[in-house]
């Protein structure tokens, strides 16, 4: 572990070269005819510690998101689950209506004719059936 721990640290270490190509700056790990070894920079202190505080803060942001999607994930299958007993119960009725209305039919049907009520037609005052036609004027 330490072997790896030095071989990181010899990497960052690592002088690096910047050189003119073309009126544009290059940086690179090896030595080009006018080019000048740059020192590898350093954060400070504060910005080892802003870079700290932003990090945390990402990770704190990051638990926060994650929970809220768990949290309405939760909802949302709760939600489908109420849904789905919901249906189940409305299903289940509506059989039980089918099965009812079957079974009464399957008792009318077995009725003798002359068991059957008809709907009688109603009677004026006079006893005489109503005559619902509208007269012409004469």
């Amino acid at each position: 572990m330490s072997l790896l721990a030095f071989g990181a640290a010899a990497a960052s270490a690592q002088t690096t070269y910047r050189c003119e190509v073309n009126g544009n700056a290059v940086y690179t790990d090896k030595p080009c005819a006018d080019g000048k070894a740059v020192a590898p920079t350093q954060d400070t202190r504060e910005q080892q510690q802003r870079a700290d505080a932003l990090d945390k803060q990402r990770r704190a942001d990051d638990r926060e998101v994650s929970k809220r999607i768990a949290d309405r994930s939760s909802a949302e299958a709760k939600e489908r689950s109420e849904i789905r007993k919901q249906q189940a119960l409305a299903d289940k009725r509506a059989a039980a209506a089918r099965a009812k209305e079957e079974k009464a039919a399957k008792k009318r049907a077995k009725k003798p004719a002359s068991k059957i009520k008809v709907a009688k037609t109603p009677k004026s005052k006079a006893g005489k059936a109503k005559d619902n036609r509208a007269s012409s004027p004469s």
